[in-house]
């Protein structure tokens, strides 16, 4: 058997959950029962990160995961442990989040998530130090728990059933064939390879903002009273600093970070609910 490849009834598997995902919100208001959505539509992303990871194909290279040293390991690790301690179990996945090690780019470190998984990049690894590992890893918990995966790819109910809907099409190739490679091919063809590495990778300021409030606030908890806290809300933005390469003090004037970088220097989310 080729080595590249997915056997497509666990690829159909994970389409089937998706549509499920889509009746169940189907009776109600969509916003209000997003996170059910996310959850499907992230287990469908993750079963086509699979397939990119057995892809040689260039462009899909920055999502492929790779193996951890031991040390990388180590550190993944020890951050999701805390991380999860800051939730107190809050978080509506809990103990299933694993963390996935990606290539990435090294000129523009990354993490996002899908629900149960959250892709950390290696540059991202190797630029912070572990209690701003560990408020990334919360960022990207609050993300996960606040559906935002969904929001991203338009907002609405229809534009998550449209775009996993083209990407169905799309992969219409790879269920005949068996290969990665076509798959990944004909979504980058299709343009929907484009849309879906945006969604993962690029979030919108207002989401941001939410999920570092929802971060704020885990990590508040778990520093309070501890000698030596592992984390703390203020690495939030020293992560924030040490990936974008800029201090706080200058990134205050940018249009886009500016808003979320002076409300977690003002400590504003010590009291404000996190809309």
């Amino acid at each position: 058997m080729d080595p590249r490849t997915i056997r497509p009834r666990r690829w159909c598997a994970g389409v089937g959950l998706a549509v499920y995902g889509f009746l169940t919100v189907l009776g109600g208001e969509a916003q209000a029962r997003v996170p059910y959505l996310d959850t499907a539509v992230g287990g469908a992303v993750d079963l086509i990160l699979e397939v990119a990871a057995l892809s040689h194909v260039e462009a899909v290279r920055p999502l492929q995961p790779v193996t951890p040293t031991s040390r990388e390991q180590t550190r993944l690790d020890i951050a999701l442990f805390n991380a999860r301690r800051a939730t107190a179990f809050e978080n509506r996945y809990g103990e299933q989040q694993r963390l996935i090690l990606v290539r990435g780019m090294e000129d523009a470190p990354n993490a996002f998530a899908t629900g149960v998984k959250i892709y950390i990049s290696r540059a991202l690894l190797a630029a912070v130090n572990d209690a701003e590992l560990t408020a990334v890893v919360a960022h990207e918990m609050a993300h996960s728990e606040r559906g935002h995966l969904v929001e991203r790819m338009g907002n609405t109910l229809a534009g998550a059933v449209l775009h996993l809907a083209g990407t169905v099409a799309a992969d219409w190739r790879y269920i005949t064939t068996g290969r990665a490679d076509d798959m990944m091919q004909e979504l980058i063809r299709s343009g929907h390879w484009a849309t879906l590495s945006s969604s993962l990778q690029l979030a919108e300021t207002g989401q941001e903002m939410q999920a570092d409030c929802i971060a704020w606030q885990w990590l508040r908890r778990l520093s309070a009273g501890a000698k030596h806290p592992v984390s703390s809300p203020d690495a939030i933005l020293s992560a924030v600093e040490q990936l974008v390469g800029v201090s706080a003090r200058t990134l205050m004037s940018d249009p886009v970070l500016g808003p979320r970088v002076g409300s977690l220097s003002s400590h504003v989310y010590d009291s404000q609910r996190c809309f």
